[in-house]
Order: structure tokens, then C-alpha cells, then sequence
């Protein structure tokens, strides 16, 4: 009887261990997820917190007259008097422009500087219908699968102030592009990203967890089997040159004093009088050299083929544009091209 009397207490101090075990585990779990709930909904927070300035600073925009666009924008800055607009040039397509604040208060912008090969342009308005500014980050160092946020006005006003958000999906890009409607006749920097954008956020910020605008909307690919590949403009590439935009100043470039075409482009070669001997597939073709140019004072000739830019390999005629203006005047560059099928280097002084 003894012995039946342990085996029950033995069997009830099991149960009761199981029990005050799986008690404690519960409450544990419990805990630990009501803890990430509110770490969750506080960093929710956190971040829609962070995004209250960037949003009130962003603005639609619209160019009233023969060509008619709508883009978006940001203040980045004021003064005493005046709000500062960032946004694409090619949102601005007059001289007329209105700048709608998120009160929807109409102001009319004045365009302080533009310039086609970055897609970026300044225009002021009055200060008063700044609601809040956010300022372009100088250095930012974006990474891989990071969190962004994009703020604009898709499609219409009606839909102004809708955000979208995605990650960094690649840096570094490289994207043709069209100038003066000339169809992939320069090519960009780019940030790319997933968020959806549509006709309308182009000039819009694209704006990290800690609300820091880290680029501008300016382009995606459009083709029917292809989504969620958008592009902006690095703001590292904004900090260059933004100061000269705000002045009214023309960014300046360095000229070589040459005509270049793709390898390809078999009508004009034909009509200029250039063939091509060789198996070259990548390069650009120079068709004309301006009397007493650089390029004429260095010995570059119609029909040599430029394949590099300071060892960088040139794929076409965009693709040279875009390495050579990363050059400013008095900077030495080395030019690799091919001459009678034998490659040359020579070192200009831009």
C-alpha cells in the first residue's frame, strides 16, 4: 500500500512540474510578444513621426502653357524672404509655373536654374507657403534592401501627397536615358528602388526611415513585362551641383570640339563619309573635329572610334557623354581610340 502511495505522489509531482512548467512557458511567450508588439508599433511611430516634415514639404507642381506637366517637388530650404523648390527639369516644360503646398495654397515659382543632363531644376517661391522644409542629405551612404518611402502626386492633383514605400534595390546604376527628345543620347547615376511611382512623382523625395531625402524620383522602366524598377537621382549628385542651379548659372562642361555618333548609326556614318574597318562593337564614332579644337590640337581625327575614358570602357555615344562630364575644365584625361584597326592613347588637357 506503501508503495502504491509513492507511485502517486511520484506521478503528481510530475503533472504538477508539467504544469507550473508550461505556466511559466506561456506567461514567457506572452510576454516576449506583447514586448515585440510594442517594439513594432513604436518604431511604426517612430517612422511615421519621422516622415511629418518631409511630407508637409513636398509640393505638386504644374507648367501652365503651350506644354502643359505636372511633376512633384520639395522646399529644401528658405531664406528671409523666399522657399527653395527642388525637382526634375523635366517636370518643367514653361516658364509659367504654380507650386500647390500640401494647404493646397497656389504660389507661382519662379525657375532659378535647371539643367537637362542631371534632370534637376530650382524654383523659389515666397516663403510663406513653405509648411516645412527638409534638406537634401550631403553624404548618405545608401544600402541594399534598405527601407525608403517616396512623396508625390501621382497620375493628378487628386492624389496629391500619397506615399509609397519599397527598398533600395541597387546602387550604382547606369541608365540610358533621352535629352532634347533625343532617344538614349545620355546616360545616369542612379539609385534604383521598388515603390511604386507613376507619371506625376517625378521631382519627389525619396526619403529614408529617419525622414532624410537620400534622392529624387526621376525616371522608371516602362515596358509591359517589367515592374517595380524605378530610379532616382543620388543626392550626392544634387549636393555638386545644387549651389550653381540656385545662382542661375549654367553648369559648365568640358568640350572637345568633336562630333560622335554610335557604330551603328549606319545613315549618318554613310552620309558623313566614315566606314568602319574592323570587328569593333563598342565605342563612338568621331563624323566631324572643329578647327582648332582640342581634340583638333591633340591629332583626333574623323573616323577614329574612342573605346575608353580614363580606362573606363565606352559601350556608346552616352555612355562616352557620361564619363567625359564627370570632368571639369584643366582636368587631364586619358582618350583610348582606334585608328586603321590599331589602338591609340593620347592624355588632353580638357
Amino acid at each position: 500500500m506503501k508503495k502504491g502511495n509513492e507511485n502517486i505522489k511520484q506521478w503528481f509531482l510530475i503533472l504538477s512540474s508539467f504544469l507550473v512548467g508550461s505556466i511559466i512557458t506561456l506567461i514567457l511567450v506572452m510576454t516576449l510578444s506583447n514586448n515585440n508588439t510594442t517594439t513594432i508599433l513604436s518604431s511604426n511611430k517612430d517612422v511615421i513621426s519621422s516622415l511629418d516634415d518631409v511630407y508637409d514639404s513636398t509640393v505638386y507642381i504644374k507648367s501652365v502653357g503651350e506644354e502643359e506637366s505636372e511633376g512633384s517637388g520639395f522646399i529644401y530650404k528658405t531664406d528671409k524672404k523666399y522657399a527653395y523648390v527642388l525637382t526634375n527639369e523635366h517636370v518643367l516644360t514653361s516658364k509659367n509655373i504654380k507650386i500647390i503646398n500640401n494647404k493646397k495654397k497656389e504660389a507661382i515659382g519662379t525657375i532659378l536654374g535647371k539643367d537637362a543632363y542631371l534632370d534637376l531644376a530650382v524654383v523659389r517661391i515666397e516663403k510663406k507657403y513653405a509648411l516645412k522644409t527638409t534638406p537634401v542629405e550631403k553624404n548618405y551612404n545608401a544600402k541594399i534592401g534598405e527601407k525608403i518611402y517616396v512623396i508625390g502626386t501621382p497620375i493628378s492633383e487628386n492624389y496629391q501627397g500619397t506615399v509609397t514605400s519599397g527598398i533600395i534595390s541597387g546602387k550604382n546604376r547606369v541608365v540610358k536615358t533621352s535629352i532634347n527628345g533625343n532617344e538614349g543620347n545620355w546616360a545616369m547615376n542612379v539609385l534604383q528602388f521598388d515603390a511604386a511611382i507613376n507619371p506625376g512623382n517625378s521631382g519627389g523625395p525619396v526619403v529614408n526611415e529617419d525622414g532624410k531625402v537620400i534622392g529624387i524620383c526621376t525616371m522608371k522602366l516602362n515596358q509591359g513585362n517589367i515592374d517595380g524598377m524605378a530610379f532616382a537621382i543620388p543626392s550626392e549628385d544634387i549636393w555638386k551641383n545644387i549651389t550653381i542651379l540656385e545662382e542661375g548659372q549654367k553648369i559648365e562642361r568640358p568640350e572637345l570640339g568633336i562630333t560622335v555618333v554610335d557604330l551603328d548609326n549606319y545613315k549618318t556614318l554613310e552620309k558623313n563619309n566614315v566606314s568602319i574597318n574592323g570587328d569593333c562593337e563598342k565605342g563612338t564614332v568621331i563624323i566631324s573635329v572643329k578647327d582648332k579644337s582640342i581634340a583638333n590640337n591633340n591629332g583626333l581625327q574623323k573616323g577614329d572610334i574612342i573605346t575608353k575614358v580614363n580606362g573606363e570602357e565606352i559601350k556608346d555615344t552616352a555612355y562616352f557623354k557620361y564619363e567625359l562630364y564627370k570632368y571639369n575644365k584643366g582636368d587631364i584625361i586619358t582618350l583610348t581610340y582606334i585608328r586603321e584597326e590599331k589602338e591609340k592613347t593620347i592624355s588632353i588637357t580638357l
